[in-house]
């Protein structure tokens, strides 16, 4: 089993401003899958995306899921990221927890023989019915809202969470643009 940890943690900017938030999560090779899970974009000001990807000898390279943070996450003082990725010969797994402030956000996702389970925040959810997920941390962060909304693909290790980040921000912004106001 290949675990991967946490590969990086930056912040950029400077001073009391607030700043953007990067995080390249996890990722795991082997057994016929490619999987990364933990990956977070804040960009200053919010909102930001909590996500995961997937490929496996079955299919190409898409998201496992897309958690949408939407208020100002980028200007919280305290934060923590754990999680790890696998893969074996029963399939692949990721499990990550993204803390801010007062909030946890947790995705654990697992394929194998073609099945998926994913659950965010222990709710465990149907991929098939959307892999995004609407989390608004102003009130309170409870309220998980469902999304079947097309997103890109063909990602691989190694990512540029930056980029990927902003191309999901920009993908969302026209999908769900009464949520991200």
């Amino acid at each position: 089993m290949n675990r991967a940890a946490l590969l990086l943690v930056l912040l950029a900017g400077c001073g009391s401003k607030p700043k953007d938030l990067v995080i390249n999560g996890s990722t795991a090779l082997g057994s016929g899958y490619e999987i990364s899970g933990g990956h977070v974009y804040i960009p200053a000001g919010g909102p930001g995306v909590l996500f995961g990807l997937v490929h496996d000898t079955g299919s190409g390279p898409r998201f496992s899921y897309v958690v949408v943070l939407k208020g100002d996450a980028s200007d919280v003082r305290r934060f923590g990221h754990k999680g790890s990725s696998a893969t074996g010969a029963a399939g692949a797994s990721a499990d990550h927890t993204l803390t801010l402030g007062k909030w946890n956000v947790r995705a654990v996702y697992a394929a194998a023989q073609g099945r998926e389970t994913l659950a965010i925040n222990e709710l465990s959810v149907d991929p098939a019915q959307g892999r995004v997920f609407l989390l608004d941390l102003r009130g309170g962060g409870s309220a998980l809202e469902q999304k079947n909304i097309p997103l890109p693909e063909g990602y691989t290790a190694p990512l540029d969470v930056v980029s990927v980040g902003q191309e999901l921000l920009d993908v969302l912004r026209k999908a769900v643009p009464e949520f991200l106001k």
